[in-house]
């Protein structure tokens, strides 16, 4: 559960900066808000009702962010502009200020939607161009009938900018990538392997689109590469480059937040952590008159997760019936978990497992009547150790040719199921 949209990160995170570096420290050597007179920073023993306070000061405990991302359009002498620039990135954000938690979802760029004032179809980074940000965010809330509060539009420089303003972000890059566009003033030459990108190399992984996944795997490593930042960005940020990130980033953001939600937010950010989760929409790729678009599957189940915080569930099937949906139905549908991704394992274990990212049991844990609960820790602990652990395989190669798919899966969603031989027949 993590991840957190640059879109925040421009307008909230900044501000959230300024409330941390540009304070002064009083005589006991704490750090004392600039916006002193407008808020009470003090520690209240009763963290409940501090949230529930600042929660009622704000008007929402949840708000719905629509962040656009903007490329940029290069004219004659390669010079760069965005104006009728479409929105490279489309994400929607969710803060859910009562469980401290930010959770993404992208709308893929090549979406294909209906323009019904202008009476055709085009795909939704278009929107922007034809009527603005206003546009983009009626028609995204009427697809999915969901409430939109407030718009953020990004220019990509914002991330180019602060990413060199803290020397650079970590990077895993998961595979080597080549890609030059010498009109659109772009080159992307990238090595796998975890490194230090600066910003141009950063804007470059996120915008890399030229494999087999196109613009979904783009929107994925576009996610990785935001987590990566929001992870690092904390430590790297000091009192000696924050006036060098706010006049670098500020620039290239625009909101309809108001001053005072910004600061409201500031203030409850500052006083409780937040974990992160992101949602991915079912989509379909298309081609029509030589157009490629995507068009969405079935997505009212993960719009319900992405809103009310659902924990994603994969489920690995290791037995030798093919009961991945009928465990699923059986057990689980109706609760707080939504089915993320199922696949199948090549070899059958004995029994099943539940692999969680918490230490503590999943609910999950008590919806079956089968399974052993651990963590991905433990479940390697116990391969290598205890070989004759009743979770150890029937034949021995499934860890060396599997783990990747189990590992996968286990970064991609809160809970892993591995149905085993146990599961069948229950």
């Amino acid at each position: 559960m993590r991840k957190i949209v640059f879109g925040i990160a421009g307008i909230l995170l900044i501000a959230f900066i300024v409330f941390l570096f540009l304070g002064k420290k009083n005589n006991n050597g704490n750090v004392v808000n600039i916006f002193s007179g407008v808020f009470n920073n003090e520690k209240k023993e009763d963290k409940v009702k501090e949230k529930d306070e600042l929660i009622k000061k704000i008007g929402s405990d949840k708000l719905v962010f629509l962040v656009l991302g903007l490329d940029y359009n290069w004219v004659e002498g390669h010079k760069p502009t965005s104006k009728g620039a479409r929105s490279d990135t489309i994400i929607l954000v969710v803060m859910d200020l009562y469980n401290q938690e930010v959770r993404l979802m992208s709308i893929p760029r090549d979406l294909r939607v209906y323009y019904e004032d202008q009476g055709y179809y085009d795909k939704i980074n278009a929107a922007i161009v034809i009527g603005g940000p206003q546009l983009t965010k009626k028609i995204i809330s009427n697809l999915l009938s969901v409430h939109i509060d407030y718009v953020f539009v990004i220019k990509q420089q914002a991330i180019k900018n602060i990413v060199d303003a803290v020397g650079g972000v970590y990077i895993d890059v998961e595979k080597d990538m080549y890609y030059e566009d010498k009109w659109g003033n772009l080159k992307i030459d990238l090595k796998k392997g975890r490194q230090l990108l600066n910003g141009d190399q950063v804007i470059g992984y996120m915008r890399f689109r030229m494999d087999e996944e196109g613009d979904l795997g783009r929107i994925r490593r576009q996610n990785q590469a935001i987590i990566e930042i929001m992870n690092q960005l904390p430590s790297k940020i000091n009192s000696s480059n924050i006036l060098k990130i706010l006049e670098s980033v500020l620039p290239y953001i625009q909101t309809d937040l108001t001053k005072e939600k910004i600061m409201l937010l500031v203030d409850f950010m500052s006083n409780f952590s937040f974990s992160y989760r992101s949602y991915k929409l079912p989509v379909n790729p298309i081609e029509i008159e030589g157009v490629s678009y995507v068009e969405l599957g079935d997505y009212k189940d993960v719009v319900t997760a992405w809103y009310k915080g659902y924990q994603k569930l994969a489920i690995l099937n290791a037995c030798h019936e093919d009961n991945n949906l009928r465990v699923f139905d059986t057990y689980i549908r109706g609760s707080k978990f939504y089915l993320n991704s199922n696949d199948y394992l090549d070899d059958y274990i004995e029994y099943s497992i539940i692999l969680q990212k918490s230490e503590e049991k999943s609910s999950l844990y008590y919806r079956l009547p089968f399974g052993k609960a651990m963590t991905l820790k433990e479940f390697i602990f116990n391969r290598y150790i205890y070989t004759a652990s009743q979770i150890y395989l029937k034949k021995s190669y499934l860890y060396e040719n599997e783990i990747k798919k189990i590992k996968d899966n286990f970064m991609s969603n809160d809970v892993v199921l591995i149905l085993g031989e146990d599961s069948v027949g229950k």
